[in-house]
């Protein structure tokens, strides 16, 4: 037994892209002229879904493709200023220096001295008087040194 072909029809996937761009259903209805129910009983299909699906792929890649092009465009000029600036031979060398490694960070990225590759997290311990004593003790009883290393016993 074959299935029949099934297919959405235009105003279907007009509202599929509709929904894609991130409108809500009751935005896409007014859009497309339709009734807010209509959608509602789209979205309840799976074959609506997976278009509703697919058309958002497709609206997140060309959001991103437009960006990346705007970033490379924007970078170009950077780019050509930096080289101008490195080939001046009568710019100062620390000038020169710099967009030497401003166009090596943008071929090959390292982290900047303050941006940690390491999380870091910072804790702090408020002790009372007598738990100062009380953990005091302890270290001498343990012969470990504040940090928990092995440490020495003072005679």
């Amino acid at each position: 037994m074959t299935r029949p072909n099934v297919s959405l029809d235009t105003k279907q996937k007009l509202i599929a892209d509709l929904l894609a761009t991130g409108m809500t259903p009751r935005e896409a209805a007014k859009a497309a002229h339709v009734q807010p129910s209509y959608i509602e009983i789209l979205l309840k299909g799976s074959l609506f879904s997976l278009e509703v699906d697919r058309a958002r792929e497709r609206y997140v890649k060309d959001k991103l493709n437009d960006f990346s092009k705007m970033v490379a465009d924007e970078l170009a000029e950077n780019v050509k200023v930096a080289k101008a600036i490195r080939d001046n031979e009568s710019a100062k060398d620390s000038d020169r220096l710099r967009a030497v490694e401003l166009l090596t960070d943008r071929i090959v990225a390292r982290p900047r001295p303050s941006e940690s590759t390491t999380p870091t997290q910072t804790t702090r311990i408020v002790l009372t008087d007598d738990r100062t004593k009380q953990l005091q003790i302890a270290l001498d009883e343990d012969a470990v040194d504040v940090a928990g290393r092995p440490g020495k016993k003072e005679e």
